[in-house]
């Protein structure tokens, strides 16, 4: 008989041993390989979230205005904004909605069949018509804001009323499969979006013919295709000319590129021109470069001017304006200049000022309409007949660079440009980069394969977590296998005497359990798809707060696939390796007491190690120190019960002292329950209660239009009609839309959020090497953005280095810069979108409904914060279920240990009823037995958890889990009962005098 085959007959004879053996290796590689395809699940489910929402689009063109729609001459043109929408008849409102305008081609782009809504129709996303819940026909109002190429922070932005209203008839809602959820931002959530017509859309935006989003199935030549009115610009006359009225810095410089003789002007309105008692009322000057201009404190006016004033060279003229302060106020503002000279009224200078709204093009200046306040009984016939006669001829001239330091905005400080008679818009053309002046290309699907990777690792998160459950099936395996070889004890002595040499033997045990692991192994694929189906079911239903969608899928990779059995085949014979050496070593009813050893050396070693692991931080800190701690605790275990006894005085000792004639045995069962304790414990002290973060601060709130007036004060609650609205503080806080990088977002954050915050909130220091100083929520910057203090990101185009991790903060979704850098960084990030309330409870309504217009959504500081702890603590409610599967472990290694112990010593157990130890004293030897091992495990795993969770406790402020090791303690009580009884039933069972008579 070979070697194979006499293993063979050895896995069949002892198979119910073997059985288990198996069992545990396919445990410990079923959840090694599940806990792998529970990441590769969620990341394969983003992936296909994210594509079926992109559908057919490959990369898209975004602007901040308006391009032609045939741009790219193929690809889906939309209009894609975001608003507020109310159902009439109910008033039920929803905020942050994507607005998308969109016709046929759309629907054609995307390969569906569905007809675009026309005229008034609206069409509501599932999940939008779920939370309105309107009847087909049922009106619908969707606000959204004005988009303007005139930036509403400029003194001609129209701030006042910066949104506009739309009615339609709810005519159906568009299901996902035809494109009703369609985004091409990645998120996992609901997508709440309303669909209207693309060329009502138009109409209504005064934008006919014109989109700001193209949608492509793959990259365009933007350079080629572009035209300078896509971005803005176009030439009349001399003149170039911006429909933002305001040059970028950027563009001022290509355009003297190509052509340096180029002349910037920097026109504005004087609100009044006063020169001793007289004066002239709004009146036009322009900021240039002129040789009649000796310096910046020089002004020259032209004749009809000076008439007016009387004026001569030398004279001081003052001249007062509005400036529209980043605070969200109109300023009056005065500046002086000396009189250097004089110049004629020259028609050709008309040419100078842009089309202002409200201004140019007006019959008379009583019918001027300008977006700031005017006194028109300050307006003379003279100033009348100066209008109708030259219109907006400037009647002074200063120095460029001295206008530009008076009205220089954060958008630019040009507002025309005068070129050469040689000049050529195509060379302007191919010098411009589109991007730059705000036409961009996106590759969508880079995106979305970027951000599906997830701010997560859910693989490494629950292989982690899952550490001890693994640890804990290779150990039970380990267990079943050992108690298989001393089983066959007596079969191994007789091998021996018939010639089987120890190689032979360790080659015959070998081979059984390479059999076994391939078992362990196919088993394995099946524990996997098991472990991850509850796992991924588990986070569809009862941890759905940590995922915030139940879209997740089990999804197998072949590297998953090929885990389980690779796994169980490295574990495996390794762990039967040792066993069997631990065996071997042993003589067959050697009754020796082991050897004791170095073990306190090997436990001191370890136990150092781990303490010095948990300065290292972060989830492989965390659970090196927790796993060296326990290690170096059960080397200290396993030195003191290889000691010397001491004094046995009572049955329960005796039972203590059993637990030292296999103190290998006893170290694993201990090892078990620890294992469990640990990862229960530990986890509980991450679990976080709601507070207010921001000291002052009762609500959180967010609108979905940009509000432009401060409404702490007079004026801007006048404009914002905050009239009858409950008294409240206001903290207004800019903010640039992005991904949400917070625990609630599981896709990566690859273009987060940046919020601008005044100095009174979060104070940041200067940098010298361009970059702007940024502060990050720690959660955030460790697990989503993946990054530590010092590191810097790119948003926008801007490099935030981030100088500051901030502590449980309800800012976890944004990375936060000051305002003033905001402002030089995002330009194009106009108006306040978040804000900090502070007002009385209950007055959270009345001041939504006061905000109607701008779709304010209010809530306490307190339950936003409470919505990040909620998903952490999902994620640690998780992750203590995997404590609790190692405790259920841990209770069956507890049972079949001191089941095993109770039959090997059954004749001494029947020697001591034999001299008159009573049935109950045996029991209560064998509960003592039990209850030691509950407790040096209990007491090991609470005692390292304990150290471990202390940086925790610290520095995030958590709590010493007190309710956890009371709960844990209660559970283990009656499960070392439970697993006692196992053990009490076989002495009850068992006919012990009948062992004693067969000695």
């Amino acid at each position: 008989m070979t070697l194979t085959r006499l293993a063979l007959r050895g896995l069949t004879h002892f198979w119910r041993t073997n059985l288990a053996t198996a069992l545990g290796l396919a445990t410990a590689a079923g959840v090694l390989a599940g806990a792998l395809a529970v990441g590769d699940s969620v990341r394969i489910s983003l992936r296909d979230l994210a594509a079926a929402r992109t559908g057919q689009t490959s990369h898209a063109v975004v602007a901040n205005g308006f391009f032609r729609e045939d741009l790219g001459g193929t690809g889906a043109p939309i209009i894609a904004m975001e608003g507020v929408v109310t159902h009439d008849d109910s008033g039920r409102r929803s905020s942050k909605v994507a607005v998308y305008g969109v016709d046929k081609r759309f629907f054609e782009f995307h390969r569906v069949g569905r007809e675009a809504p026309k005229s008034s129709e609206i069409l509501l996303s599932p999940a939008l018509a779920e939370e309105l819940k309107p009847g087909e026909n049922d009106q619908i109002l969707v606000r959204m804001p004005k988009v303007s190429a005139i930036p509403m922070e400029s003194l001609h932005g129209a701030k006042d009323d910066p949104g506009r209203t739309l009615r339609g008839r709810f005519v159906g809602v568009l299901p996902r499969s035809l494109m009703g959820e369609f985004s091409l931002r990645p998120v996992q959530g609901d997508v709440r979006a309303v669909f209207l017509p693309l060329a009502r859309l138009q109409r209504e935006l005064d934008a006919r013919n014109k989109a700001n989003t193209l949608l492509l199935g793959s990259a365009l030549d933007l350079k080629a295709q572009y035209q300078l009115s896509d971005v803005g610009l176009h030439q009349r006359g001399r003149m170039l000319e911006s429909d933002s009225i305001i040059f970028p810095d950027t563009t001022v410089e290509a355009v003297r590129k190509v052509d340096p003789a180029a002349q910037p002007v920097l026109t504005y309105l004087g609100n009044t021109f006063r020169l001793g008692d007289r004066e002239v009322p709004y009146s036009l000057l322009a900021a240039m470069d002129r040789a009649d201009l000796p310096d910046d404190n020089s002004i020259v006016i032209n004749e009809w001017m000076r008439q007016e004033l009387a004026a001569k060279v030398g004279d001081t003229v003052e001249i007062g304006y509005y400036l529209w302060d980043p605070s969200g106020r109109l300023v009056a503002q005065m500046a002086s200049f000396r009189i250097s000279g004089f110049t004629p009224v020259d028609e050709a200078d008309k040419e100078l000022a842009p089309t202002y709204p409200g201004i140019s093009g007006a019959s008379s200046m009583s019918d001027w309409d300008p977006p700031f306040p005017m006194d028109l009984k300050k307006i003379r016939p003279q100033d009348e007949a100066y209008w109708n006669k030259y219109q907006a001829t400037p009647k002074a001239f200063i120095r460029l660079a001295a206008g530009q330091k008076l009205w220089r905005t954060r958008f630019g400080a040009v507002t025309s440009i005068r070129v050469g008679n040689g000049f050529v818009l195509e060379n302007l053309r191919q010098a411009l980069d589109p991007t730059a002046a705000g036409l961009t290309q996106i590759n969508v699907a880079e995106q979305v394969k970027a951000a599906s990777k997830g701010s997560t690792d859910f693989g490494e998160y629950f292989l982690y977590f899952s550490f001890f459950l693994i640890c804990s099936a290779v150990m039970l395996a380990g267990l079943f296998f050992r108690f298989g070889l001393e089983q066959r004890a007596g079969e191994i002595a007789t091998l021996r005497a018939v010639g089987f040499s120890p190689g032979m033997l360790q080659r015959l045990f070998l081979t059984e359990g390479v059999v076994l692991a391939l078992a362990g192994g196919v088993l394995g694929v099946l524990g996997a798809a098991l472990y991850g189906g509850v796992i991924l079911t588990g986070l569809r239903t009862w941890w759905v707060d940590a995922v915030g969608t139940r879209e997740l899928q089990l999804h197998f990779t072949p590297m998953s696939m090929l885990i389980a059995p690779v796994a169980s085949l490295l574990i495996g014979p390794t762990v039967i390796w040792f066993s069997l050496r631990a065996v071997m070593r042993r003589a067959v009813r050697d009754t020796e007491l082991p050897k004791r050893g170095r073990g306190w050396l090997w436990g001191a070693l370890a136990a150092a190690t781990g303490l010095g692991l948990l300065f290292v931080g972060g989830p492989g800190g965390f659970f090196g120190a927790g796993a060296l701690l326990l290690t170096g605790a059960l080397f200290g275990l396993s030195w003191w019960l290889r000691g010397t006894p001491g004094a046995i005085r009572n049955v329960a000792g005796l039972g203590i002292r059993y637990t030292a004639h296999h103190p290998g045995r006893s170290v694993l069962c201990v090892a078990l329950i620890a294992s469990s304790a640990f990862l229960v414990v530990s986890v509980e002290a991450f679990r976080r209660d709601s507070a207010n973060s921001v000291p002052g601060w009762r609500f959180y709130g967010e609108t979905a239009i940009p509000v432009y007036h401060d409404p702490n004060s007079a004026a801007g609650r006048e404009a914002l009609n905050l009239g009858n609205a409950p008294a409240t503080k206001w903290l207004p806080l800019r903010l640039r839309p992005g991904d949400d990088a917070s625990c609630l977002n599981l896709y990566a954050p690859t273009n987060p959020r940046v919020l601008g915050v005044p100095a009174s909130l979060q104070s940041f220091p200067a940098q010298t090497d361009g970059t702007i100083s940024a502060a990050v929520d720690a959660n955030t910057l460790e697990y989503a953005l993946h990054k530590k203090v010092g590191d810097t990101i790119e948003v926008g185009g801007a490099k935030l280095k981030i100088v500051e991790a901030l502590h449980d903060s309800v800012f976890q979704s944004e990375v936060l810069v000051s305002d003033a850098d905001f402002q030089r960084a995002f330009p194009d990030a106009g108006g306040f979108r978040v804000f900090l309330a502070d007002t009385a409870p209950g007055n959270e309504g009345a001041l939504e409904r006061a905000f109607s217009d701008y779709g304010l959504d209010l809530v306490t500081t307190a339950a936003r914060l409470a919505s990040f702890h909620r998903v952490e603590n999902t994620y640690l409610s998780t992750f203590q279920s995997l404590g609790g599967l190692g405790l259920v472990l841990g209770t069956i290694g507890l049972s079949a240990i001191l089941l095993r112990n109770v039959l090997e010593r059954r004749r001494e157990l029947a020697l001591l009823r034999a001299v008159g130890f009573p049935t109950s004293a045996l029991l209560r030897m064998t509960m003592a037995e039990s209850l030691f091992l509950l407790t040096a495990g209990l007491v090991i795993g609470v005692g390292c958890a304990l150290i471990t969770v202390v940086p925790t406790v610290s520095e995030r402020g958590g709590s010493v889990p007190i309710w956890s090791v009371a709960t844990l303690t209660a559970v283990v009580a009656v499960t070392g009962v439970l697993s006692a009884l196992v053990a009490v039933r076989a002495v009850h069972s068992t006919q012990l005098l009948d062992s004693l008579r067969s000695e």
